[in-house]
């Protein structure tokens, strides 16, 4: 009886194995060093470390952010990038255990300008950030910010006076920086919160089975030296992973 119970328990795992998708297709909104139109960037090359090791093909689409999500919600792909766990839960949508990333918000305003004190110190202000970009929705109704299409302009207005500051990712404003687009003699930039950053899969059986391949092949990847690799490769800040939260490593404000 117990050799039967063993033949049907490894019957069923080589049947799950079997049937595991030979290609995921992955969306993202395009962003910087991250998920480029091309299929490059770091959060491509962490999905291909992951996946392609149990023989999943992983197949890249771009799209805007409402419309990735969207593709993923009505099951026209298995996955989106670049989702908190409240708006998984808000759609529907299952969350592994481990997420990708942390999201690094900063604040970039003139020196002397305010004192940050939460975001509060904001009230009032002109405050301005790329549209799509996403932080804490309270917050983000509170201040009203002023959005466009591209950081380029928010930092043109910024410079003119006519924002008194913009809100981003920390690699995207210290990017800016790095290239002396903005002058640290002039400028300060401040990180003020993080989210993890998760790979969201469509609810269905499909989608929960590519989820647990994400966790295993992640549980691979965390730590690795293949993975400070891809850090240092696309000069993304790191972070010690803890599964469904993040540290992060101290900043370089």
């Amino acid at each position: 009886m117990r050799l039967f119970s063993l033949i049907s328990l490894l019957l069923m795992v080589n049947l799950a194995w079997s049937e595991t998708p030979a290609v995921i297709h992955i969306t993202a909104e395009n962003r910087d060093k991250a998920t480029h139109t091309d299929g490059t960037g770091l959060y491509w090359d962490m999905l291909r470390a992951v996946f392609e090791p149990q023989g999943i093909e992983v197949k890249t689409e771009t799209a805007p952010y409402t419309r990735a999500l969207g593709l993923v919600r009505y099951r026209q792909a298995d996955a989106v990038v670049g989702v908190y766990q409240r708006e998984a839960e808000e759609h529907g949508l299952v969350l592994p255990e481990w997420h990708l990333d942390s999201d690094v918000i900063s604040v970039v305003f003139r020196k002397g300008q305010l004192q940050w004190q939460g975001w509060q110190a904001l009230k009032g202000l002109h405050v301005g950030k790329v549209r799509g970009y996403r932080i804490d929705g309270a917050e983000d109704e509170s201040l009203r910010p002023h959005r466009l299409r591209h950081q380029q302009q928010l930092l043109h207005h910024l410079k003119q006076g006519d924002l008194d500051v913009v809100i981003n990712a920390r690699n995207s404003l210290w990017g800016e920086v790095e290239q002396g687009e903005l002058d640290p003699q002039q400028w300060s930039v401040f990180t003020v919160d993080a989210h993890p950053v998760y790979i969201t899969f469509a609810d269905t059986e499909r989608g929960r089975l590519l989820a647990q391949r994400f966790d295993q092949g992640m549980s691979q990847l965390i730590g690795s030296a293949q993975l400070s690799e891809l850090f240092d490769h696309w000069q993304w800040d790191t972070f010690e992973y803890d599964s469904r939260h993040s540290t992060l490593v101290a900043d370089r404000d």
